[in-house]
């Protein structure tokens, strides 16, 4: 019994690392990096379209019913998807390292 449990383990666990091999992309490909670049850029155009029109408007509720609401909202949705696609299929080492900040002299 106990060696019949010990095969199934095994058997599991090689099942689990093939399904993650044919998860991630291929190694090399730089889509992951590119939708991580093309996200955080999203995420900074919107901040910095927020910031700008958040100092002339204020914090009040017209202000969030103008255009420029939509547009970032809009950034941010997209930016949010493309991480959420990388977070799904990039496994979890791999893409920890592509959120990681690059270091200040850069």
């Amino acid at each position: 019994m106990t060696a019949a449990l010990g095969f199934m383990s095994r058997l599991s666990s090689s099942q689990t690392t093939n399904n993650l091999r044919e998860k991630s992309p291929c190694p090399g490909s730089s889509l992951p990096v590119a939708l991580i670049i093309g996200s955080q850029a999203l995420f900074t155009a919107g901040d910095l379209l927020a910031r700008a029109n958040m100092r002339q408007s204020g914090f009040t509720l017209a202000t969030f019913l103008t255009w420029w609401f939509v547009i970032y909202f809009t950034l941010r949705t997209v930016a949010m998807f493309g991480q959420l696609y990388i977070l799904a299929n990039v496994p979890i080492g791999k893409s920890m390292a592509l959120f990681a900040p690059l270091p200040s002299h850069w």
